[in-house]
Order: C-alpha cells, then sequence, then structure tokens
C-alpha cells in the first residue's frame, strides 16, 4: 500500500474543502467510481438510482446544518473541487448511515478499537483497524485542517473526498471508532463522520463529551475518545448514548 497523501487544509470550511478536492480530485474520481460500481453489486440496481432513493428517504441535513455547519460547507467545496455532484460527495460522506440503509452491508465490515488511558508519565493510545472495502485501498488520506475560527488544528485519516475516519487535535483529543449494526439507527441524526469531526473541533475533553452525548446519533457506533490522560468509551445509538 502506497503512504496516504498529505494534505494541509486552510481558511474558511468551504475553501478548505476547495483545497482538499482540487488536490484529490483524480484519486477522489476514481474511488467514486469504485464504490458505485461496488454499491451497485451489492444492492443490485443502478447506484445513481439507489443513491438518490437513499438521500430521498434520510433526512441527514437538518442535524448537520444544525452541529456541524461548516462542515456542509466543507462537502461542498470538496464536490465543486473535484467536479463531482454534491449528491454524491454527501453520500460517500454517510459511510455507516448506507450500511444501515442497505442492510446486505451491515456484517462486511469488522473495525475494532483499542484505549489505554495514560498512566506514570506514559501517554494515553488509542488505536482502531480500519476495516473497509478492499477497493478503497490506494485512496487514503490524511488531512492536516488549520480552521480559522479558532478551533484546535486536527490530523484526520480519511480517504480522498471524505471529511473523517478518524483523527487527533492538537489539545491531545483522539478519536477511533467501530460500527455497532445491531443498536438503532435513525434517519434524522448527525452523521458518525460529522460526529468525529465536531469532536475533533472541540478544545476540551469535557466539550468533546458534552458534543458526544447531546448530538442526536444517525449511527450506531462506539466511540473511544482519548485525552493526554483518560480514555472514554460511549456506545451511541439513535435513542441513547451509553458510557
Amino acid at each position: 500500500t502506497a503512504q496516504p497523501a498529505m494534505v494541509t487544509l486552510r481558511g474558511s470550511a468551504y475553501e478548505r474543502g476547495r483545497t482538499h478536492g482540487e488536490t484529490l480530485r483524480d484519486s477522489f474520481q476514481k474511488l467514486s467510481v469504485k464504490w458505485k460500481a461496488d454499491l451497485a453489486a451489492n444492492v443490485g440496481r443502478d447506484s445513481d438510482e439507489f443513491i438518490a432513493a437513499f438521500l430521498r428517504d434520510t433526512d441527514f441535513l437538518p442535524a448537520i446544518r444544525k452541529w456541524t455547519p461548516d462542515l456542509l460547507d466543507e462537502v461542498r467545496g470538496i464536490a465543486e473541487g473535484a467536479g463531482i455532484p454534491f449528491e454524491t460527495a454527501l453520500a460517500m460522506q454517510l459511510l455507516d448511515e448506507l450500511w444501515f440503509y442497505a442492510a446486505e452491508h451491515r456484517d462486511s465490515n469488522h473495525c475494532s478499537t483499542i484505549g489505554i488511558p495514560g498512566t506514570r508519565g506514559r501517554p494515553t493510545y488509542v488505536a482502531q483497524n480500519m476495516d473497509l472495502e478492499k477497493f478503497r485501498d490506494g485512496h487514503q488520506a490524511v488531512l492536516r485542517i488549520v480552521p480559522e475560527s479558532g478551533a484546535p488544528e486536527q490530523l484526520v485519516f480519511t480517504c480522498a473526498g471524505m471529511i473523517a475516519l478518524n483523527g487527533v487535535n492538537q489539545e491531545g483529543l483522539a478519536v477511533v471508532v467501530n460500527t455497532l449494526a445491531e443498536l438503532k439507527s435513525s434517519r434524522t441524526g448527525l452523521p458518525v463522520a460529522f460526529v468525529i469531526r465536531g469532536l475533533l473541533a472541540r478544545g476540551s475533553e469535557t466539550e468533546a463529551l458534552q458534543f458526544l452525548t447531546t448530538v442526536p446519533h444517525a449511527s450506531g457506533q462506539n466511540y473511544i475518545i482519548g485525552s493526554k490522560r483518560s480514555v472514554h468509551d460511549f456506545e451511541a445509538s439513535a435513542g441513547k448514548v451509553v458510557r
């Protein structure tokens, strides 16, 4: 596997997205073709028709606008920078949400996470294996995000065109995740990728935990949040968040 592309994103949310889309345009366009082919093979119908139905039958935009409005602008910038339709770029952010919508995908991936609190001068460790479809290999990227809003700088691991898979910020806050398909999902909550970025935009452990336990969640997901001294593990579903 080649080394992930490294991209620095500065400026407004739209500007960051535009830089992302333009810099990783070739990779994102190739990934979107592979993604649509895999989607069509798994759901047994035209991928564009399925994506349209998915976006029509779900309503994540109100939660995104309320809790992470800047990220919607970032996705618009990614789409325009890469020359990809906004609807396609948006749907590609909704990794877990699409799996829950298309039940055939539920058991096809098996991420795992681990967290070890820092003690006796040793740092906190959080980690995960990112068990995604093989067609995504070769499209990995690390985004260095430098917001203009005063939010902490972030290092985000992802694939071309996607806002986040996991990450860490300059305050020593890290987030890793794994899907919990057995938990209740919602077609109106905040999608996982937007939760991750919302957490990484927080400047303190307290703010991050408050955000995680306040927002409505779209997908069943396990979140491990590591700080400089602590590790927190939460299972989130459409109905509640449990530590």
